[in-house]
């Protein structure tokens, strides 16, 4: 519970200095000196027993009053508090009656009950029993921020992961991949509690049933906490306990090629013989974030960071006291940009326990951390969140039974402006396109349409969900481009089709004088039209040809049904009407020049010809 403990500890550390308790009854003062003992070591059934007889004995000793609510209240019975405050509240000194009423304000404040803590707090005039009016404030301030920022919530859809996955008793620490990859940590209470690696895959729209990571990973210690990069082939992640460990857990990283690679240690650049753990690694590979509880930070738990270059990696660096406090600062998430850093921190003014915050790299300078707000931030802890590509916010939240399930939202654009890369489309040969108007879309679900000149910033926010996308653009063929392309490749380049250019030619597929489609032209025109739906802006015409043999009268009606029927295989097979034409020949246009029948085959052919394109 927030703040509350460090409220009691202050209590036990005076009383504990032997300062004049309000008691003048020796059995009573022994009674609760007993009892103080006991609440220190967490007993605090005994504790209250030898509490509720000290009162007896002095029905007005403060101090026991205040301890008997305190043990109330961390054994989760407020209502019990609250009734000792009720039946003692003649026999309290102002300042013992307002320090109950500020650690019951903070129990409120702690269970998100901020309505009922304002209350409290309302209550509270003049001076607090080893508390100083700063204290007061600060919780003040707080529960303010948490109402307001109720009021002001934001509209989000949390979405549990379906099934496959949360399949487990426990899964956390998500770290997700441009591909769609999603890694996390598995714990089994049944099982030991042994942590472990899985992945799921997210394809077309469905998830992939969760896997072991890695036999390479995987051993009978802990391994969890970890961070994929946008590529999906490097691993950094947390193993406790490992032969050789610099500390009680460090970080290690591995490779992916068919498998993933043996695990390495990091070096003690970025390990300590503290605990290290959740990495987060920048887009590029080049810079890692973690948590530390080294010395020569700001506090306990605090974000250090460590740079790559030319295969070596730097020693750790702090990221300063405009992102730690004195307090726990943990669970960095780089963003693919890596200029917009996510943490987790106790330290700054919130909604209780970890919040998330946001701060961005300007000039080699962190910005002051924003509070992410409601209702992504509530009173529980929030920590270990992954971001997306295309804009969605994984992590984990304990249900009732106690397990820990998987979750995912929409982040607010307000909040992380969707990642967009830059990428110049351009002709083969990095020539300027002909064209100005490009589509994106998956199958026949168009997913933009834009002018452009020369750059365009791929939104992958509208890619949920996708591995590919088809990139048309007037007068060039349709490109599949993976999501790997889009981030990894500065250029895409377009094959162009020109007005005029021949699609299929054949040579030999008609016996002499007939207009019989033969069974090798029906693969080729299958060929075709696949092509054909691939690029469904192009027009074409069918165009048929003879030999030299024949009237001239013959051999164009011949051409003619040439054409005409492999117009018709076309159009059966599935292509519009209005997007083919035909025309015969005759004998006009010969391919080569006949002077015996072995040659002739040649000339009874056709030519698919694009003759244009139709408007999108």
């Amino acid at each position: 519970m927030r703040f509350l403990a460090v409220i009691i500890f202050l209590f036990v550390t005076v009383a504990s200095q032997g300062q004049a308790l309000h008691s003048r009854n020796k059995k009573a003062i022994n009674l609760y000196d007993e009892a103080t003992q006991l609440d220190q070591f967490g007993n605090y059934y005994k504790s209250e027993k030898l509490l509720l007889e000290a009162l007896k004995k002095d029905k007005s000793f403060d101090e026991a009053i205040v301890l008997l609510h305190q043990v109330y209240i961390k054994r989760d019975l407020f209502s019990s508090s609250e009734s000792i405050l009720t039946q003692s509240e003649e026999e309290l000194e102002v300042n013992f009656k307002n320090r109950i009423l500020l650690d019951q304000a903070y129990f409120l404040n702690a269970d998100g009950k901020y309505e009922y803590c304002r209350d409290k707090l309302q209550l509270i005039e003049g001076s607090i029993w080893q508390v100083s009016k700063e204290l007061f404030n600060q919780l003040k301030r707080a529960n303010d921020f948490a109402l307001n920022q109720i009021e002001s919530a934001m509209e989000i859809d949390f979405e549990e992961l379906p099934t496959p996955l949360n399949k487990f008793d426990l899964q956390y620490f998500p770290s997700i991949s441009f591909q769609n990859e999603l890694v996390f940590t598995v714990r089994q209470k049944i099982k030991g509690g042994d942590e472990n690696l899985f992945v799921s895959r997210l394809l077309d729209g469905k998830w992939e049933d969760p896997v072991q990571l890695s036999t390479t990973i995987h051993t009978q210690r802990n391994e969890g906490t970890a961070s994929i990069s946008g590529d999906g082939k490097t691993l950094v992640f947390t193993a406790c306990n490992r032969p050789r460990n610099h500390g009680s857990c460090d970080l290690y990283i591995s490779y992916k090629t068919e498998d993933w690679s043996e695990p390495e240690l990091l070096p003690l650049a970025i390990n300590s013989t503290e605990w290290d753990s959740q990495p987060s690694l920048s887009s590029d590979g080049n810079t890692l974030y973690f948590t530390s509880l080294r010395k020569g930070g700001y506090g306990k738990q605090d974000v250090w960071y460590s740079t790559k270059t030319d295969g070596v990696w730097a020693s750790a660096i702090n990221l300063g006291r405009n992102v730690n406090t004195p307090y726990d600062d943990a669970s960095p998430f780089i963003y693919y940009d890596n200029q917009t850093l996510i943490y987790a921190s106790k330290g700054r003014l919130g909604m209780g326990g970890f919040d998330l915050y946001k701060t961005e790299l300007s000039r080699g300078e962190w910005s002051k951390p924003i509070n992410l707000g409601y209702p992504i931030n509530n009173s529980f802890d929030q920590i270990g969140y992954s971001i997306s590509f295309d804009g969605w916010a994984y992590f984990s939240s304990s249900l009732a039974n106690g397990r820990l399930v998987l979750k995912r939202f929409r982040v607010p654009e307000q909040l992380v402006k969707p990642f967009k890369k830059v990428v110049r489309v351009v002709e083969e040969g990095n020539k300027t396109l002909s064209t100005k108007s490009i589509t994106l879309s998956k199958g026949q679900e168009l997913i933009e349409s834009l002018e452009l000149d020369s750059l365009y910033s791929f939104p992958f926010i509208k890619m949920s969900g996708l591995d590919s996308v088809s990139l048309k653009a007037e007068g060039y063929q349709v490109k599949t481009v993976l999501k790997n392309d889009l981030i990894s490749k500065p250029v895409i380049e377009l094959t162009p089709i020109e007005i005029g250019e021949v699609l299929l030619e054949t040579t030999g597929n008609f016996e002499f004088g007939s207009d019989i489609v033969m069974p090798e032209l029906t693969k080729e025109m299958d060929r075709l039209f696949e092509f054909l739906q691939t690029n469904p802006e192009l027009q074409v015409e069918v165009r048929g040809h003879t030999d030299l043999v024949g009237t001239s009268e013959f051999n164009y009606q011949l051409s003619l049904a040439r054409a005409q029927n492999v117009a018709n295989y076309l159009i059966e097979i599935g292509l519009e009407k209005s997007r083919i034409t035909y025309k015969g020949f005759g004998e006009t246009k010969p391919k080569v020049k006949e002077s015996d029948m072995d040659k002739s085959s040649i000339n009874r052919r056709v030519e698919v010809v694009v003759t244009g394109y139709l408007r999108q």
